[in-house]
C-alpha cells in the first residue's frame, strides 16, 4: 500500500509540474518590438507596429510571441485623428502580416491612430496609438 501511495504521489507532483510549465508558458509575457522603428502595442492576441507618413498608413501584425502573423482575413481600419479632423483609413493586405492605406493628412498634425482590427466572424479588438502632437489630457 505504501508503495502504490508513493507511486500516486509521485505521479501527482509529475502532472502538477506539467500543467504549471505549460501554463507558464502559455502565458509569457513579450514586450511588442518595433522592428520597423513605428509605436509598437499589444492589443488582444497581437502584437502591432503603427507606421505613419504624409498621406499613408502602414500596419505590422505580429503573434504574441513578435512572430510574423498572417493579415490575409483580418478586417482593418485605422482612424487618424489630426487637429483638425479624423478620417477612416480602410487598411489591405500588402504581404505576410503587412496591411497598408492611404489618406489625406499630414504625418506631423496626427494625434491619435486608432485601429480596429478583426477576424472573419470575430470580435474587434480596437488599439490606441498616441503621438507627440496629441495635447495633453487634463
Amino acid at each position: 500500500m505504501y508503495k502504490h501511495f508513493k507511486l500516486s504521489l509521485a505521479m501527482t507532483m509529475l502532472v502538477s509540474s506539467a500543467i504549471t510549465f505549460s501554463s507558464a508558458v502559455a502565458h509569457s509575457t513579450v514586450t511588442p518590438l518595433a522592428t520597423h522603428h513605428g509605436k509598437a502595442l499589444a492589443a488582444g492576441i497581437y502584437h502591432l507596429e503603427l507606421i505613419v507618413a504624409d498621406n499613408r498608413v502602414q500596419l505590422y501584425v505580429y503573434d504574441r510571441g513578435n512572430n510574423a502573423a498572417y493579415v490575409d482575413g483580418l478586417q482593418v481600419k485605422a482612424l487618424v485623428w489630426t487637429a483638425k479632423d479624423s478620417q477612416e483609413v480602410a487598411l489591405t493586405p500588402v504581404r505576410l502580416n503587412l496591411m497598408g492605406g492611404t489618406g489625406t493628412f499630414a504625418a506631423a498634425d496626427i494625434q491619435r491612430v486608432i485601429v480596429m482590427l478583426a477576424e472573419e466572424g470575430g470580435a474587434p479588438v480596437n488599439a490606441w496609438f498616441k503621438f507627440s502632437s496629441s495635447p495633453e489630457q487634463p
